[in-house]
């Protein structure tokens, strides 16, 4: 059965339907209501508000972990992993949708980008009051980590990559092929905002609506996830911002020909980092990754860090023993300890 969303019974958008119907619905904030979002889980930043849950809230003597999830998603497929990873590392567990995704806000004064997305996670955990986590990235989150952290050490405790594409893309990939259809794009620097806004509703209709909000629940995402993700992509402005994403230069630099120059930078400061990729995995490619992973790792700082490839493909840490390894590594010599993470009142 559909449902409704909107402000009054005479204005309403119908959620869940099958066809892509194009950017109906208003704003994110209709969506915040619809689903009921408590006020708490809203943040207002400078560039609007956006939405995070924290899992375990009130256990203040262990090392947060902050979920940075992957590039067409939400963060509510990742719900049923957040409580998991609480209750294995018996601490605060974050989950967030980034701005321009999930119910956090589409944000026009600025490019959807690395740049926004930093400042985000500054701001979101400056007033949580976190001036210490875990980072546990997935997919692109394991991008927006690395960039994060290159500027903001300070921030982290321990760190954990999975199903990264750091040595970026497989060439046989989709997300490849999507990539360089980005990066001709590109070229024409001119045209590129008019380009968007003619490509991007395409890539909307046959790519995500239609297939791959559905896989993630079939990988082993919350199915709760599902109806906020095909949601999300009706919203105003959400197609022009994943055409953003999709062109956003250090995106296109960083997938095709991985971000040495930023993990050399966080191998002085010697994160302890865990690593997990996947043998089927076609999106990412495992020889570069590797060839990252030491650029990451050289030093007596490999000696604190693990890297693991397991049978399966690029979503598996849902329904396998990832978070119980993560958790293990966290809990070993630093994140989820008993450091009290939270900044003094």
């Amino acid at each position: 059965m559909s449902r409704k969303v909107g402000p009054s019974s005479d204005s309403y958008i119908i959620v869940d339907k099958e066809k892509y119907p194009g950017e109906d619905i208003l704003n994110t904030e209709t969506l915040r209501t619809f689903y009921k979002i408590p006020d708490v889980e809203v943040l207002q930043l400078k560039q609007g508000k956006m939405w995070c849950r924290v899992y375990g809230k009130d256990v203040s003597n262990k090392v947060p972990i902050l979920l940075c999830i992957g590039g067409t998603g939400t963060s509510m497929f990742y719900k049923n992993f957040a409580i998991k990873m609480q209750t294995l590392c018996n601490g605060p567990v974050i989950i967030f949708d980034r701005f321009n995704m999930g119910l956090s806000d589409q944000v026009f004064s600025e490019r959807n980008s690395f740049e926004l997305w930093g400042s985000q996670i500054k701001q979101m955990l400056d007033i949580l009051g976190y001036k210490k986590v875990n980072f546990m990235g997935f997919s692109l989150g394991c991008f927006i980590a690395t960039h994060f952290l290159q500027s903001n050490r300070q921030y982290c405790e321990r760190l954990a990559l999975i199903s990264g594409q750091l040595g970026g893309f497989d060439t046989t990939s989709g997300g490849y092929k999507t990539l360089m259809l980005a990066k001709k794009i590109n070229y024409f620097c001119c045209l590129r905002d008019t380009v968007g806004a003619l490509v991007a509703p395409y890539l909307v209709k046959k790519k995500l609506y239609g297939d791959r909000a559905k896989d993630q629940v079939r990988e082993g995402g919350d199915p709760d996830g599902l109806s906020v993700c095909l949601a999300m992509y009706r919203v105003k402005g959400f197609a022009y911002h994943i055409y953003q994403q999709m062109c956003d230069g250090a995106i296109v630099r960083y997938n095709k020909n991985g971000n040495s120059a930023v993990l050399k930078k966080l191998n002085a400061f010697s994160i302890p980092t865990y690593a997990r990729n996947y043998e089927q995995d076609d999106e990412v490619d495992l020889k570069k990754f590797e060839k990252e992973w030491k650029i990451l790792t050289n030093g007596d700082i490999g000696k604190l860090c693990k890297y693991e490839i397991m049978p399966g493909e690029h979503h598996k840490f849902y329904v396998d023993d990832c978070a119980d390894k993560v958790c293990e590594f966290f809990s070993n010599g630093g994140g989820g300890g008993t450091v009290d993470s939270k900044s003094s009142d």
